[in-house]
């Protein structure tokens, strides 16, 4: 007989996300009530705890289940997987509202307060709580850089062309290739990005520095060791980044995605449904492609 598995901390945290959203749903409906509600006694508060926070933190709760809030893996979610969260508050919010005023017929004014207030906690405290381990993992990423720096454990200094999707891949699987070696990881100085949107602004928890016409005072300043190319740039563009970088002895890089087809639609002929008939010969080598995505 086997017994069950310890669950690890990712499902651990799977397994709390539903008990602290009860808990935030009643904090926040809790608040909501002592501030706006009309109550003159403790035993009121009671019975309007007891009666009305059912229906209130039932349908929030149940309409969290049905977007498949605990189905998503929140460490690694954007933004956009925030707003079904806000969007199903609003929508049984706003049920609890009418199913309130129609069963038990209290005012109008002072519940459209309570349902704001409630509205407004619950949506912060359930969002906070997923967006809790991003901000813990970011703010780590800069304090083990910053202690680095002021220990001295400068490794080689990098610079990214290229503040996109690409670039923040890169910095991803760089941080999770040192963190299982030794080896002292490369410091991240920044970004070069054409697009003067981005100028000085911080992107993926880095600065961008300037754009591409900049890259000989930004190397010389901030004694770059190495430039990665995380974009697509045309041949000429790339031949000046190389010139400069060859000028200033600094490595260059371009760090690039690769698709590999491993087998492309089958041969209907090689399947021959007739035993006495021959089937087509077709080697591996002939179903198989690669091509490169730069």
């Amino acid at each position: 007989l086997k017994g069950l598995r310890r669950p690890t901390m990712m499902n651990l945290a799977s397994l709390l996300y539903p008990i602290f959203d009860v808990l935030a749903l009643g904090v926040a409906f809790t608040v909501a009530v002592h501030l706006v509600s009309p109550i003159d006694s403790l035993s009121q508060f009671k019975d309007v705890l007891l009666r009305e926070s059912p229906l209130w933190c039932g349908l929030s709760f149940i309409g969290l289940v049905f977007v498949g809030t605990y189905s998503r893996v929140w460490s690694r979610a954007r933004i956009s997987d925030f707003v079904p969260l806000a969007l199903v508050l609003v929508g049984t919010t706003g049920l609890s509202l009418g199913m309130v005023l129609i069963g038990y017929e209290s005012e109008l004014r002072p519940l459209i307060l309570q349902a704001v207030v409630y509205l407004t906690i619950s949506i912060e405290l359930v969002c906070a709580m997923r967006a809790l381990p991003r901000a813990i993992e970011d703010v780590m990423s800069e304090k083990s850089l910053a202690e680095r720096k002021r220990g001295g454990k400068s490794g080689r200094k990098l610079l990214i062309y290229g503040a996109g999707a690409r670039a923040l891949l890169y910095i991803k699987l760089l941080g999770r290739k040192f963190s299982r070696s030794e080896g002292e990881m490369p410091i991240i100085v920044g970004y070069i990005d054409d697009d003067l949107n981005l100028r000085k602004r911080r992107v993926h928890g880095f600065r961008v520095l300037g754009e591409s016409r900049e890259l000989a005072s930004i190397v010389r300043f901030n004694q770059i060791d190495e430039l990665v190319i995380a974009c697509t740039l045309s041949l000429a563009r790339l031949q000046r980044l190389i010139e400069v970088c060859q000028h200033h002895d600094v490595a260059v890089k371009q760090y690039s995605f690769v698709e590999r087809e491993l087998l492309a639609e089958p041969d209907t002929t090689h399947y021959a449904p007739d035993a006495n008939k021959p089937s087509a010969d077709i080697s591996t080598e002939s179903r198989l492609g690669q091509r490169a995505i730069v």
